[in-house]
């Protein structure tokens, strides 16, 4: 601790002070020189107190140190003649030096003046010693130098000499130090801890009580210390009644009535050296037994405030013993966690913990609080009424075992809701726009990178760059406020049309990005671009006005990979394309994109002209009995021939239906047309069953099994000859009711067929759950069968479990006649591939009919 400066400040204070020490000093040299035995050596020397007390506040005063002794050595000790001027000056300074050696180790050891706490009486001890050892180190020759001591007395003047030094700084010096300590914080004299608790005048009689009562021992007889020894009674009892500062006080005043008769009354050395002794325990008893009781005090007063800042905290503060009994809960804790301020909590910690994950949460942090001391986290507490509270806690592991033998934990533990609501509303403020809600450009930015990461390899993300055309002619106009609605309409337009997995954000002004997080191709873009413009389209109300205004769009595509960052540049510049070409439209960036959009476009309006006008035909692919090769069905396929770029995929042209959303009106027709067809070939005489294919579009549309009802109704087909086609990804999910509509399907009359199977969505176990009649094994079981004997023991487990289940199977894809040979060989005789025939024209196949013929030609 520094040690506070004594009237620190002008030099008049200091002239002040320099004056008082001065005196002090001179003073208690007279008193030890009047109350001493014969000889050089004193019975005690208290101006060592003041010279250390001095040397500890103000150390620059040293040289008082050296005026005082400069003066008492003749004047008051009258050895002026003895010394001489050297020796004088010498004895001097040196025993100035001394004293400031023994200062200079208080103010080095950080000694606390206030003498609180035992380790400070330990550095007062070391303070002192290391100051009488000096002092006798140069006082002692300086004797001998003068001729005051032979040579063979010089050990036991030394002796007597350290022996002084130590009694009087001892006896005095925790007093000064006390009262300095005081005086250089310009307050009163405090003497005693309670003070304030009595009258000063009953006060001051208890700190004089110990010297009465030792005066009173000291006359009775010519022994003193008979009897003086009973005075250390009164000593405790004002250390322990009063503290630090009484003890202090109180000693000093009762060495020096111990003293004040120890000339009469001590006949020899020896006497003396018991008397010296005596003091010495008088004052370490009375000021050790002070000091602890102060310190206590402190430690005890510490604790008040604390418990009372505890009680007081806006926190939850808790113990817990490590079985997680609560040992202490303040009033913040009992609201919060349900319990009356004046009852024992008969809980668990663990139960205000909502769940598992939270409990060993905290169970963790008192693991690493009893290795590290203390652990700091986050978790959630569960009030009383179950609502959740995040909270910021602090554990500390204590160190030992409780009464109970277990480790105790402390923990604080804040109520971070409202923080949290903050940092909610900071982190919108910060990443969302004020005026539209929307996420802004820095959101974008982070969750553009977040999409793109997520894209699978295969697959996409679209950025579309939108941006309002001439918004400045409305602000212009009607003012910023009308601009501000129409931006705020825009943007809850466009907010309706985006799924829950994409993205929208305004990017500034009238500016927005819309990220479609999964898209295997442009088109899907290009359709949302569509709708935007729509958006962009209709009428704005704003301020009183309707308002038509456009927008135009820039599109970009991403993949897994790619710079985020570039790919909004990219967006933007197609924006900026659309905008040159005058605005009210899209453009993509790429020209290839940009290209096969264009070709997309051009057969959706092709594809809404096959619709129109039926320009599709059917084609049927016959499927033939390898035991009495006869047709035994038809598969309808569809087909189409566009004017002048020939024959279109059936793949595509079903793939472009099912974005476009017309599938299934394509679907109802062809299923139309089919029956039909295959009635003309029933009239001839030829029941010959038509394998329809159905997407699972088609199958979860609600008005199937009317359009199927009604299309039996019209064509009067019978609708056993009726073979619904579905691939095994149509009942891979089945959570649309599929399986029901296939029951209701069947209670018409009408056959299922799984197709494709062997695709990985179905296993043999499924087969006698699936309401079916035909399985048609994928092509992929064909191929190998000739040359690998695992595909040939597949293909014959699956004839004949369908055998066993009554289900006729279809061999798919077949085409070579070693494959023919092989599966009739495996039980399976229903045969469709190119070994046979390709899909022909309905005369075809009624000629085939005609003729009955087995093994046609390819077509």
């Amino acid at each position: 601790m520094e040690p506070p400066t004594v009237a620190s400040g002008s030099r008049r204070q200091t002239a002040v002070l320099a004056v008082l020490a001065l005196g002090a000093y001179l003073a208690a040299a007279l008193w030890a020189r009047e109350i001493s035995l014969e000889g050089p050596a004193l019975i005690w020397f208290p101006p060592a107190a003041v010279a250390i007390a001095v040397c500890y506040f103000r150390p620059k005063l040293v040289w008082v140190v050296v005026v005082a002794e400069l003066v008492s050595t003749p004047l008051v000790m009258g050895l002026g003649a003895e010394y001489g001027p050297l020796l004088l000056v010498v004895n001097s300074v040196g025993l100035a030096l001394a004293y400031a050696l023994g200062g200079w180790v208080l103010r080095r050891l950080a000694l606390d003046p206030r003498l609180r706490d035992p380790e400070d009486l330990a550095v007062l001890a070391l303070g002192i010693g290391a100051g009488a050892t000096c002092a006798t180190a140069i006082g002692v020759p300086v004797q001998w130098a003068a001729g005051l001591l032979d040579g063979g007395e010089m050990a036991r003047a030394a002796a007597l000499f350290w022996v002084g030094d130590l009694v009087g700084a001892a006896c005095l010096l925790p007093a000064l130090l006390i009262g300095g300590n005081d005086l250089a914080h310009h307050r009163a004299l405090r003497l005693a801890d309670d003070e304030l608790a009595l009258p000063r005048w009953q006060l001051g009689l208890e700190l004089l009580a110990p010297s009465v009562i030792g005066l009173v021992l000291m006359e009775i007889g010519q022994q003193p210390m008979r009897f003086v020894y009973l005075a250390f009674l009164p000593v405790v009892i004002v250390a322990v009644r009063h503290g630090v500062a009484a003890a202090a006080l109180s000693t000093a005043a009762l060495s020096a009535v111990m003293t004040a008769g120890a000339h009469v009354q001590l006949a020899d050395a020896l006497d003396r050296s018991d008397f010296q002794l005596l003091m010495l325990v008088l004052v370490a008893t009375g000021v050790t037994t002070g000091s602890v009781v102060s310190s206590r005090r402190d430690l005890s007063a510490a604790k008040a405030r604390v418990s009372e800042i505890v009680e007081a905290t806006p926190d939850l503060v808790a113990s817990a013993s490590r079985d997680g009994s609560i040992r202490y809960l303040n009033l913040v804790g009992r609201n919060l966690l349900g319990f009356s301020p004046d009852s024992s909590p008969a809980s668990r910690a663990f139960d205000f913990f909502p769940d598992k994950l939270a409990q060993d949460l905290v169970r963790e942090g008192m693991r690493t609080a009893e290795r590290l001391g203390t652990w700091t986290g986050e978790n959630r507490l569960r009030r009383p009424d179950g609502q959740e509270i995040p909270i910021s806690q602090v554990l500390v592991a204590h160190p030992g075992l409780d009464e109970d033998g277990q480790r105790l934990y402390s923990t604080i533990c804040r109520d971070m809701t409202s923080q949290r609501a903050l940092e909610d509303q900071l982190r919108r403020a910060a990443l969302y726009d004020d005026a539209t809600g929307l996420p802004n450009r820095v959101l974008l930015v982070e969750q553009l990178a977040r999409i793109v990461s997520a894209v699978d390899r295969d697959r996409r993300a679209a950025v579309l760059f939108a941006d309002l055309d001439h918004l400045q002619r409305v602000n212009e106009t009607f003012g910023f406020a009308a601009g501000d609605q129409v931006v705020t309409t825009i943007a809850r337009r466009l907010s309706e049309l985006i799924r829950a997995q994409d993205l929208i954000a305004r990017h500034g002004g009238s500016q927005f990005v819309v990220v479609l997080a999964d898209v295997p191709d442009e088109f899907e873009a290009i359709l949302l671009a569509d709708r935007l413009l729509s958006c962009f389209a209709e009428p704005v109300v704003a301020d009183g006005h309707e308002l038509k205004v456009t927008g135009s769009v820039g599109i970009t595509l991403i993949e897994s990979g790619q710079d985020h960052i570039e790919a909004l540049r990219c967006a933007e510049i197609a924006l900026h394309r659309a905008k040159e070409a005058g605005g009210g439209r899209y453009a993509l960036f790429d020209d290839d994109l940009q290209l096969r959009s264009l070709t997309r476009l051009e057969r959706e309006a092709d594809l809404h002209d096959v619709l129109t006008k039926q320009a599709w035909t059917l084609a049927y692919q016959p499927i033939f009995d390898s035991q009495d090769r006869q047709v035994v069905g038809v598969e309808a396929l569809l087909r189409w021939t566009h004017p002048t770029r020939g024959p279109v995929a059936p793949f595509e042209l079903i793939r472009l239906a099912e974005h476009t959303g017309a599938i299934v009106t394509l679907g109802r027709e062809i299923f139309r047309r089919a029956c039909h067809e295959a009635r003309q070939w029933h009239d001839m005489g030829f029941a010959v069953p038509v394998s329809i294919n159905v997407s699972a579009r088609q199958l979860r549309e609600p008005s199937f099994l009317e359009d199927v009802e009604s299309v039996l109704q019209e064509t009067g087909i019978e609708p056993g000859c009726v073979v619904v086609e579905l691939t095994e990804t149509v009942l891979a999910t089945r959570e649309h009711g599929e399986i029901e509509t296939l029951q209701e399907l069947r209670s018409l009359g009408c056959r299922v067929a799984l197709d494709d199977f062997g695709t990985g969505y179905s296993s043999l176990s499924e087969l006698r759950d699936l309401p079916i009649d035909v399985v048609k094994l994928d092509q992929s079981f064909i191929t190998d069968l000739t040359t690998s004997a695992r595909a040939a023991a597949l293909v014959g487990a699956v004839v004949r479990l369908s055998a066993a289940l009554d289900l006729v199977v279809v061999a798919e894809g077949v085409e070579r006649d070693d494959q023919i040979e092989a599966l009739a060989a495996l039980g399976c005789h229903r045969i469709q591939g190119y070994a046979l025939s390709r899909p022909v024209d309905p005369a075809i196949i009624t000629g085939m009919l005609r003729d009955a013929r087995r093994w046609p030609s390819q077509a």
